[in-house]
C-alpha cells in the first residue's frame, strides 16, 4: 500500500533509498509531498524527522486538516478533502498520483 507525506528536502533527501516505489511533488511552500510504498519502520523513522507530516491513509475518511491543505492549497486541496480526493486532484499534475495505483 502507498501512502502520502510532506516533508522538507532534506529530510527527503535522507530518506529516499527507504522509499520503495515513490513519486514526489514540490510544493511551493519548499517542502516535498511523497506518495510511496514504504516498510512500516522506514515510516516510523521517517515519522518522527521534524517537519514530517503524514496524511491518513488514502481509504480513510479522515479529512486531511488545515496543515497539510496549507502546503496544497496551490493544488485545489481543502482541509476537508480526504487523501483519496487529494491524489485525485494532484494527477492532474502528476500521473504518478493516480488513486488507481495503490
Amino acid at each position: 500500500m502507498k501512502i502520502l507525506h510532506i516533508v522538507p528536502p532534506d529530510v527527503f533527501m535522507k530518506h529516499r533509498f527507504n522509499f520503495g516505489e515513490h513519486h514526489f511533488v514540490n510544493l511551493p511552500s519548499g517542502r516535498v509531498l511523497t506518495f510511496s510504498s514504504i516498510p512500516s519502520a522506514n515510516a516510523e523513522r521517517l515519522e518522527a524527522e521534524g517537519g514530517v507530516l503524514a496524511l491518513p491513509h488514502p481509504f480513510s475518511n479522515e479529512p486531511i486538516g488545515p496543515l497539510v491543505a496549507e502546503d496544497l492549497k496551490s493544488h485545489g486541496v481543502s482541509a476537508s478533502d480526504t487523501s483519496f480526493q487529494v491524489l485525485t486532484k494532484l494527477k492532474k499534475h502528476h500521473a504518478g498520483f493516480n488513486p488507481t495505483r495503490l
